[in-house]
């Protein structure tokens, strides 16, 4: 080994002692407060949109029913070709509207015509893979109550996927990274935000165009309006995580690309140059592997950060007070580097669609 590469590695492995066993002095995150009574916030209008959902929209309304806030009601803009809006309609009530969602129109547009018919001085925006509980809803409705014009929260997996380690580790990256943010947010999770009426409309009301990244363009839009997004991590949406490594590549991919396209167009360079590095680290990582061919103290420094990210991943899910799981770390390590090379092509192809 040579001297430098050995300088490297040794300054490398005390590094992750340090950051492990600093880990191991935070310990567990406290566990969740009992849900306080929320504030008073006036009627509020829960909008959704439901493509091909036939299958997750009675759930959704169940749970949107057992919410313990009484005034609220709820907008369903459902579509698709598994039946969806017939679901939707055998549930209507005095509580629920149900607005087609047609092909081609994508969420943007749904929410658009549906939003008229919130009835709602508050609008709750969530997704229909969602369940939504008092426990995450409440948080947010007392931001509001006190004051704020939106407020967005995060997301946990739902009960029954809690024991699978390639979900828990996901979760515990979200909460690992929550947890250490401020009482403000640049940005809106599209499964746990809620703003009011008034800053909505003033925001344009989802007139602006955007074929993917509605909630980023939102959070981009009230910004530029003033509008200051709270964050709770209180405010845990339960939500399905995606349970196989081709829906999380997707989906990761979906996020890289919505910020490097649209923050750029919004110039939030700081975001764009955070991604721009996650979408540079696959290339980074192969062509040190490759020039290991000729000097193999390149391929160690590949190695090297691969193994930086899976010790990340692991230490997140001990921070969160959970059992780290190798396969769960090794599995995300492996969907962000694929996302982030998918994200990197349709952003030069200029790709800007929810697939």
């Amino acid at each position: 080994m040579s001297l430098a590469l050995l300088v490297v590695a040794t300054a490398w492995i005390l590094y992750q002692g340090w950051r492990w066993l600093g880990g191991a002095r935070g310990g567990a995150p406290a566990q969740d407060a009992q849900p306080e009574a929320p504030a008073a916030v006036g009627h509020v209008t829960f909008l959704v949109a439901a493509w091909n959902a036939a299958e997750e929209i009675p759930a959704f309304v169940r749970a949107f029913r057992a919410l313990s806030y009484p005034d609220k009601d709820l907008v369903l803009c459902a579509g698709g070709r598994d039946g969806s809006l017939e679901v939707a309609r055998a549930l209507a009530g005095p509580d629920l509207t149900v607005v087609e969602q047609r092909p081609g129109e994508g969420k943007q547009r749904a929410l658009r015509r549906g939003f008229p018919l919130a009835r709602g001085e508050v609008v709750y925006l969530t997704d229909v893979d969602c369940r939504p509980t008092d426990a995450a809803v409440e948080p947010l409705l007392r931001a509001v109550g006190a004051g704020a014009q939106a407020a967005t929260g995060i997301v946990r997996p739902l009960p029954e996927q809690e024991g699978n380690p390639f979900v828990l580790t996901q979760w515990a990256i979200v909460r690992f990274q929550a947890r250490r943010a401020g009482p403000t947010s640049t940005g809106m999770h599209g499964a746990n935000s809620v703003v009011r009426r008034s800053a909505l409309e003033a925001s344009g009301g989802f007139r602006q165009d955007a074929p993917s990244g509605t909630d980023y363009t939102l959070a981009k839009e009230f910004l530029r309006q003033g509008v200051t997004i709270a964050f709770r991590a209180d405010s845990e949406m339960p939500t399905g995580y995606p349970d196989g490594l081709r829906i999380y590549v997707r989906k990761q991919a979906r996020w890289i690309r919505n910020v490097a396209v649209l923050g750029a167009h919004y110039r939030a360079w700081g975001e764009v140059r955070s991604v721009a590095t996650t979408m540079a680290l696959p290339y980074g990582i192969f062509v040190l592997l490759l020039a290991g061919l000729w000097h193999w103290q390149m391929a160690g420094l590949g190695v090297l950060l691969l193994l930086h990210a899976f010790l990340n991943r692991m230490r997140y899910v001990r921070a969160a007070g959970a059992r780290a799981s190798a396969s769960g770390a090794a599995g995300t390590v492996a969907g962000d580097l694929l996302a982030a090379l998918v994200a990197t092509r349709q952003t030069l192809r200029s790709q800007m669609t929810w697939s």
